[in-house]
């Protein structure tokens, strides 16, 4: 796969995509979360039973009667969590599934192994997901409606539920679109409320790394933004990576009036940037 730029290049045609030296630092800071794959606390197995610090861990051998779940089957279920978190939550993201699909869960591999910097063998951008895909928050009126939970935590395999007051803080085993299993858990007696978990970013200069993917008959538009501080002002380079199933990748650096129109021209794409949605459903 061969990874060229037709964005910026002042009529000379296609260049091969390669930052300065200076960008090694602030691409770092990009692949430590999107390369690194997914958590390696949860990425590691499901840890022995029993509480550990005031919360406590689910492990069950079996179902016990429990009913089985109604939004994927076992197969579905088993397929997650897989060896990248963030791979995995952009195709939760682009095609609304509840469980990542394994068809596209491995073109998005592939075409970001591909999307990588000639000089320092980095990514372009990377991915920030909207909502936590492996947690959720539940309110409760008592501490035993954990026990009435436990058939959805055993079916949606609950890592652990830490307990504060009425609050708790449930950590999944796989990466689901927890909106669904919003209304699940709101269904238990003795829940008063269940919602899913915000992805927080603590900075917005030097850390923000993101991108929506479009698929289209077989060919994948990826849009990608990078922030980064250099000279002590806040840079974004934005990028549109096309990826078809023969494996071409094509990417384009845009300039910002291109990137501008691109985000109008993909509305849908664009509002699952990081911060660039707006309120009346246009972007930034």
């Amino acid at each position: 796969m061969v990874l060229v730029s037709a964005g910026c290049t002042g009529g000379q045609g296609p260049v091969v995509v390669a930052d300065s030296g200076v960008d090694a630092g602030g691409d770092a800071g990009v692949d430590a979360g999107t390369d690194g794959g997914a958590d390696a606390g949860r990425d590691a197995g499901r840890p022995d039973a029993g509480p550990v610090d005031g919360g406590y861990y689910w492990l069950f051998l079996d179902g016990g009667g429990c009913p089985p779940s109604t939004l994927a089957t076992p197969a579905q279920l088993a397929s997650t969590p897989r060896e990248n978190a963030d791979y995995e939550g952009l195709a939760l993201e682009t095609t609304g599934a509840f469980i990542a699909d394994d068809e596209t869960y491995a073109h998005i591999a592939a075409d970001f192994e591909a999307m990588r910097n000639t000089s320092t063998g980095l990514l372009l951008f990377g991915y920030i997901p909207s909502r936590e895909s492996s947690s959720l928050f539940v309110e409760v009126d008592d501490a035993g409606v954990l026990d009435a939970m436990t058939c959805l935590n055993f079916t949606y395999r609950a890592r652990r539920a830490d307990l504060a007051g009425a609050a708790v803080s449930l950590s999944l085993y796989g990466a689901y679109d927890t909106t669904r299993l919003v209304p699940e858990y709101a269904a238990v007696p003795g829940v008063t409320r269940a919602e899913v978990v915000t992805k927080l970013v603590p900075s917005i200069c030097g850390s923000v790394s993101d991108s929506c993917l479009e698929i289209d008959a077989g060919t994948y538009t990826y849009f990608g933004m990078r922030e980064r501080l250099l000279a002590g002002q806040c840079e974004t380079r934005w990028y549109v990576v096309t990826a078809s199933d023969a494996g071409e990748v094509l990417a384009q650096q845009l300039q910002p009036s291109a990137a501008a129109q691109w985000r109008f021209d993909h509305l849908e794409c664009s509002r699952r940037l990081y911060g660039f949605a707006l309120a009346d459903g246009g972007v930034k």
